[in-house]
């Protein structure tokens, strides 16, 4: 007869085997996805297809998955983490375009993430991650020209915040969808110069 610490101890090991294998399945899945997202377009993709491209069961897709939109979100979630670790270093930054710069480089040097998303239509999902305001607002004292006029009219400031990360965020999706046919650096500009046009409203 197993002792208590014994049961435990097995029960452990088995958590942690079940656990790999749900890890394993996991990006075994993601990885199929991606493949099939580049064969087909992602709307015609079946969990049947995922699955043998996978080389898993249903049974295995259900336990760690409800659709393929679940495992389309958490591919998203895993390079937007590292877009917010790659943002922690623009606090420094001392001009509007500095940011456009460096949020445009990481989308290109990242095309194919970001081109994924826009092949599974989730592009919405993003308008946090690229919102200029946001990042302004955490480290507004580098920017002169977000002065008090702003602040004193809380319904301009609210229309205006939202009329440039609207803007931006369809400069920065227009530039993925035609193919990241101009450079970081020309997007940049065009940003920079959209961004003081709004400001002179």
């Amino acid at each position: 007869m197993k002792s208590g610490f014994g049961r435990e101890k097995q029960n452990y090991y088995l958590r942690m085997a079940n656990e790999e294998a749900n890890r394993i399945t996991r990006e075994s899945l993601q990885t199929a996805l991606i493949y099939l997202m580049n064969e087909k377009d992602y709307k015609e993709i079946t969990i049947t297809e995922l699955t043998q491209k996978a080389g898993t069961s249903r049974t295995a897709f259900y336990r760690n998955y409800q659709s393929k939109e679940d495992i389309m979100m958490e591919i998203m979630m895993e390079f937007v983490q590292k877009l917010e670790e790659y943002k922690k270093e623009f606090t420094s930054f001392e001009n509007p375009r500095d940011w456009f710069y460096g949020i445009l480089k990481y989308v290109n040097e990242n095309r194919k993430d970001f081109e994924l998303l826009l092949k599974a239509d989730l592009q919405d999902k993003t308008k946090q991650i690229f919102s200029f305001y946001s990042w302004v607002n955490k480290n507004e004292r580098s920017f002169s020209l977000w002065t008090e006029e702003y602040k004193d009219n809380d319904v301009k400031h609210v229309y205006y915040r939202r009329a440039m990360d609207n803007t931006f965020w369809f400069v920065f999706w227009d530039w993925i969808g035609m193919g990241f046919s101009e450079t970081p650096e020309e997007i940049a500009d065009i940003c920079a110069s959209l961004y003081q046009a709004l400001t002179n409203l």
